[in-house]
């Protein structure tokens, strides 16, 4: 899918200066182009991120939340 995205823009005349990818719901399998996977799955549910999600809201969180509607969760 990025590839064509990709192709279409470079052919066009355009260049990508930034992508981002966002998801939401029931996690991240990432894949290879054979589709195979390059790692174990990151679930929804995974909390690892907890403290580091606490430090971005006491620090940045007001002013997140103001400009996405969201502060930083920990999944």
């Amino acid at each position: 899918m990025l590839r064509n995205l990709v192709e279409k823009v470079e052919a066009g005349g355009e260049s990508i200066a930034v992508l981002g990818i966002g998801c939401h719901g029931d996690g991240a399998w990432l894949i290879d182009a054979n589709g195979d996977q390059v790692r174990p799955g990151i679930l929804s549910l995974d909390s690892r991120a907890i403290q580091t999600a606490a430090r971005l809201n006491a620090s940045v969180g007001d002013d997140l939340l103001r400009v996405t509607g969201q502060r930083v969760g920990p999944a």
